[in-house]
């Protein structure tokens, strides 16, 4: 089936069917599955919610009851529960791929993806992932040639209707803690390979740096720590919700573009980040590239995680040295 004919599919038809063979439901499970997979969403979820009274962690349970709401419409309630559900089992897939679902319905490419990928390491046989990924890749090859043309991607008309997963793959009752250990070790073992080949790439990327870059970069060392503090200062203010110390860490009048005035950014970073219970923000695999003796690219992998959101992406800072200080003159995803 080409990405095109994909995207015509409702959404109702686009649902996995999963055989009694590949996961095996206590009998308390199988009528409010029966009751969605036969179209009758308002009796599944009344079961749901009369055997989550009893069983209120229960993960098949939750799982089909955020599936449900995100088909209904309900999306901010479906993404909180698939959003615990990812704390609760960070190592299982399946909420994962539902959330990536929702911020693909949203147009939100990049956080899905990511969250796939994510899904993705947890169980690599898994084909609904694999087919989703396919999509969300797609997509934002579309956005990119657009771009490149001088088009407008049409996000808001042209989405990929990714597919919801309705039961456990990997949860076979009584084993979650085996999944959960074996996907960890699956994690860690594909997070020290990416670390080993990023840095194998960087040392190959520094050998060929021209001579203008390596006098910057020598001209620079004394320079890095205080980058990283800056950097870190950034990442400790934005976790705390400090929007004083956070705005301060950018240039004064800073904007990401020509379209936004610094005041109006200044509104929605707050609107953004003031109103969230939580922010946890972590950098992974930062790295400092000198461009001139006053100025230097900041690259890493960034986690952020909220009462309501949760995403990883690469980002780059470049920062300038104003004073005393090494302040962010730029920002961007990568």
């Amino acid at each position: 089936m080409t990405f095109i004919a994909r995207l015509s599919i409702s959404f109702g038809a686009a649902l996995i069917a999963i055989s009694a063979a590949t996961v095996v439901l206590a009998s308390d499970h199988e009528s409010p599955l029966a009751a969605y997979r036969s179209g009758k969403k308002t009796q599944a979820l009344e079961l749901l919610q009369r055997q989550l009274v009893t069983q209120p962690k229960d993960f098949q349970l939750l799982l089909l009851k955020g599936v449900i709401l995100a088909e209904s419409g309900k999306t901010k309630e479906a993404r909180n529960i698939f959003l615990n559900l990812i704390k609760e089992y960070p190592s299982l897939p399946e909420p994962r791929n539902n959330l990536a679902q929702i911020y693909a319905a949203e147009g939100d490419l990049d956080n899905a993806r990511a969250m796939l990928e994510m899904a993705l390491r947890s169980n690599q046989s898994c084909d609904i992932i694999y087919e989703n990924l396919i999509d969300v890749y797609s997509q934002l090859a579309s956005q990119s040639f657009a771009r490149a043309t001088n088009q407008n991607p049409k996000v808001k008309e042209v989405r990929p209707k990714l597919r919801l997963i309705d039961e456990a793959l990997t949860l076979p009752p009584g084993s979650v803690s085996a999944e959960m250990k074996i996907a960890r070790v699956e994690e860690a073992k594909s997070s020290q390979a990416n670390t080993t080949s990023a840095e194998q790439a960087r040392r190959i990327d520094t050998s060929a740096v021209p001579a203008a870059q390596s006098t910057a970069r020598e001209k620079n060392t004394d320079a890095l720590p205080g980058v990283r503090q800056a950097v870190e200062s950034w990442r400790r203010a934005w976790s705390a919700r400090d929007m004083k110390a956070y705005i301060s860490s950018y240039i004064p009048g800073y904007t990401p573009n020509s379209k936004l005035t610094h005041e109006k950014w200044v509104e929605e970073r707050t609107a953004r980040i003031a109103t969230r219970q939580r922010i946890d923000i972590e950098l992974i695999d930062l790295h400092i590239q000198p461009i001139q003796p006053d100025k230097v690219a900041v690259r890493f992998v960034q986690r952020y995680r909220s009462d309501v959101h949760e995403s990883q992406t690469r980002k780059e800072l470049v920062l300038i040295l104003q004073g005393d200080r090494w302040l962010i003159a730029s920002e961007r995803t990568r």
